[in-house]
């Protein structure tokens, strides 16, 4: 148990495209049916990944208070684990959006998204990017986001 994730939000089994049985935060598991109708493929998600962050505080070396500040800067925030061409797919689909442009657009904005991706030191290779883009976005967006996605691919 120490060393495994506590599933902090409710979560449902489902069977993603590939067959594959997941485990999804309820709350997202709209989101990630509209996307998986869209083609996309997600491989990770959270609604709330500062409390997800609290919540597994138990697998981390780092000092209480770090966990508690890392856990606020993502309060509120959901979390989608993407391939990098499906996050750019979605990242240019929303791009047109009269709700979401602007907030792919304008990084210090509160409504803001952020989407990152991570470049790792590899012994042999130097660095290299990791195979997934982390997206973040408020998730009091997740309402308006279904709707806009909707629109684009109903």
């Amino acid at each position: 148990m120490a060393d495994e994730l506590i599933q902090v939000h409710e979560s449902l089994r489902v069977s993603a495209p590939d067959g594959a049985v997941v485990e999804i935060d309820a709350a997202m598991l709209p989101l990630v049916r509209r996307l998986w109708h869209m083609g996309l493929r997600t491989s990770g998600c959270c609604i709330d990944l500062g409390e997800s962050i609290l919540g597994n505080a138990h697998l981390g070396e780092d000092p209480r208070h770090d966990r508690r500040r890392h856990g606020a800067f993502f309060a509120g925030q959901s979390w989608l684990r993407m391939p990098h061409d499906d996050a750019a797919r979605l990242v240019a689909l929303l791009g047109d959006d009269p709700d979401f442009g602007w907030r792919l657009r304008r990084w210090t904005h509160p409504e803001a998204w952020m989407v990152v991706g991570y470049l790792f030191p590899e012994t042999e290779k130097g660095a290299a990017w990791a195979d997934t883009v982390q997206v973040h976005f408020p998730k009091i967006q997740m309402p308006d986001l279904l709707v806009a996605l909707e629109d684009i691919c109903p």
